[in-house]
């Protein structure tokens, strides 16, 4: 028995150091992590903490900004179809607006031709056609 005596006391020995330094790192480690006011650590939980109830805040203001969004976009939707009926190529608008373009594309045509006409005569202001 003396010999396993021998042999588990430096064991046991080792295992108490061990033990002992275990619980001074602990010790340590759980100073430097308390939470004290002003240290770097407190002012993450405090940032952390802030930023939480931010996200919450956000999360309650959206849900009712995305329902005011989806109707915009739903109203912009039935606008977009109207238009697009209403402009289609076998609508009176469209036919109206057609004629209207080629009146305006002769109009157009006619001031080039009388300003021309006017850069190559600029007395016709005054004294009338030659």
């Amino acid at each position: 028995m003396v010999n396993i005596n021998t042999q588990v006391q430096p064991l046991s020995d080792d295992l108490k150091s061990a033990l002992d330094e275990a619980k001074l790192t602990l010790k340590e480690a759980h100073s430097r992590l308390e939470l004290r006011e002003g240290e770097p650590m407190q002012n993450l939980n405090n940032t952390l903490i802030d930023a939480r109830q931010l996200i919450d805040d956000v999360d309650k203001d959206v849900g009712p900004l995305a329902k005011s969004a989806l109707a915009t976009l739903e109203q912009a939707r039935h606008t977009l179809l109207s238009a697009q009926s209403t402009l289609s190529p076998d609508s009176t608008l469209y036919f109206q607006l057609n004629r209207t373009l080629r009146e305006i594309e002769a109009m157009a045509s006619s001031i080039r031709v009388f300003t021309d006409y006017l850069q190559r005569h600029p007395d016709a202001l005054l004294t009338g056609k030659h």
